[in-house]
């Protein structure tokens, strides 16, 4: 997630989307939408209601749709909660274990 997170990042932030890249862009969400906040999804990330939701809408809404991103607060929130749980979790787990 962290990584799909930061990619999606750096290219949705560019002022001028093409259509094409919009269309990419809004697959994108969808996937990340199918992938980590479903409930039924395997690699489902307990993020806030507000999160799940918003992802939701711009998954589910027109593709053009996908620009609203650049000023919500919602990804830069699912970014820092999957950091947070990438630092505070998942690093100490893997830096305590025999492997």
């Amino acid at each position: 997630m962290f990584l799909s997170v930061e990619e999606f990042n750096d290219r949705i932030l560019c002022p001028d989307l093409s259509d094409t890249e919009m269309k990419r862009l809004h697959e994108e969400v969808q996937k990340i939408y199918k992938t980590y906040c479903l409930e039924e999804s395997i690699d489902k990330i307990s993020f806030d209601h507000f999160i799940i939701e918003e992802i939701h809408n711009i998954a589910q809404g027109p593709y053009a749709g996908v620009v609203k991103l650049q000023t919500m607060r919602c990804l830069f929130e699912a970014y820092e909660h999957v950091l947070s749980l990438l630092e505070n979790v998942f690093t100490p787990m893997f830096c305590h274990s025999d492997e």
